[in-house]
């Protein structure tokens, strides 16, 4: 990474359980109150946000999705842990976390979710550090925000609200 250059903030929006009727891009697929705050909020505090889908893992906002009933807090801790590791590949294939020799961070994941999403994607995030050859302590290309954590949802919808018209400055 250049000397200088801004870690680039990519926002993590869990998926909400209440959809359109039809197929539609994944950032309208998603009515929920909670969901829809929060794409808002990364549209405007980070560089770019996707979507946490307890069906489809990691999903881009203009992936076209049919409407579906799945939970992730309905799966098995074994099925959880099994999707958190397929998003954390995903992240890592599509943001090189663990296989640059970058002295320091490269993106920040800001976590909208709560910790049905977070907890399987934080452990195999740290498993896939701990499991990169070569490094005693890797140096990491990531570092993880979590304005959300320890909220429940109504305070989440609060904390939102109040944060939707502070923009980020620019760096």
């Amino acid at each position: 990474m250049e000397e200088g250059a801004r870690v680039r903030r990519v926002g993590l929006i869990a998926c909400s359980a209440s959809k359109q009727a039809a197929a539609s891009p994944a950032s309208r697929l998603y009515t929920g109150d909670l969901f829809r705050k929060s794409l808002a909020w990364a549209g405007l505090h980070c560089d770019e946000a996707l979507i946490l889908s307890a069906r489809h893992g990691l999903v881009a906002l203009d992936q076209l999705l049919a409407p579906y009933d799945d939970a992730l807090q309905t799966k098995s801790a074994a099925r959880r842990a099994e999707w958190g590791r397929a998003v954390a590949a995903d992240l890592d294939a599509r943001y090189k976390l663990f296989h640059g020799d970058e002295a320091r961070p490269t993106v920040c994941f800001v976590l909208l979710a709560g910790r049905t999403y977070v907890d399987p994607l934080l452990k195999a995030l740290e498993k896939s550090e701990n499991a990169r050859p070569g490094r005693e302590r890797p140096e990491l290309a990531y570092t993880v925000e979590r304005p959300l954590k320890s909220l429940g949802i109504g305070a989440q919808k609060s904390w939102l609200l109040r944060n939707l018209g502070t923009a980020r400055s620019a760096s």
